[in-house]
């Protein structure tokens, strides 16, 4: 007999006592040696738990969206090999883009001014191996080619197994007398890795 790839279906029941339960199914035939299918094999996998945990990121990506729109700074968040998956509208016109998709991994390391860029990828290194925000000032270069100090902070993504699947990027722009010290040849300067909700 020879078992074949089969179909798999994920579905949510109701037990006696009225709690719901989801499951994936692996259906598999059992085929004997003329092709024909004389058995099907069938497990049944609880993924309950990952259910509830990918709802309730779901649902808090979704209350972070509509935060992330009206505040007062550019926010965007990306993903773990750092390709963007969300930039707030205040971004997005600061660079000059319509969609966040236009704001590739390369298209936002050319905004960063180039001194400041190998501490921001030290930045988001360390952030993805301490799982701690960090912040950092940094200068931007916006669509009219005038670059500007911000502060931005870095704070980890955290799955529900405390993995993490992402970085939330939140940047302020300085007030005149922050942004007038040193020039945009000036060095770069770190302020200090903080724990996340500080």
């Amino acid at each position: 007999m020879v078992k074949r790839p089969g179909v798999i279906t994920e579905s949510r029941y109701l037990r006696k006592d009225q709690t719901s339960i989801s499951v994936r199914k692996h259906i598999s035939g059992i085929r004997d040696r003329h092709g024909q299918i004389k058995n099907l094999a069938v497990i049944i996998e609880d993924i309950t738990e990952r259910k509830k945990a990918e709802y309730a990121l779901q649902e808090s990506e979704h209350r972070f969206r509509n935060l992330a729109e009206e505040a007062p700074m550019l926010i965007w968040m990306s993903r773990a090999q750092a390709n963007v998956m969300y930039a707030n509208k205040l971004m997005l016109d600061y660079f000059g883009f319509s969609n966040y998709s236009e704001l590739t991994r390369q298209s936002w390391e050319n905004a960063i001014y180039p001194d400041d860029l190998p501490q921001v990828h030290q930045t988001y290194r360390e952030a993805y191996e301490t799982k701690q925000s960090y912040t950092l000032e940094l200068r931007l270069r916006s669509h009219t080619g005038q670059f500007r100090w911000f502060l931005l902070k870095a704070v980890p993504r955290l799955m529900a197994d405390g993995e993490i699947s992402g970085i939330y990027w939140y940047r302020n722009r300085h007030s005149r007398t922050q942004a007038s010290r040193g020039s945009p040849e000036g060095n770069y300067r770190q302020i200090a890795p903080g724990r996340r909700g500080r």
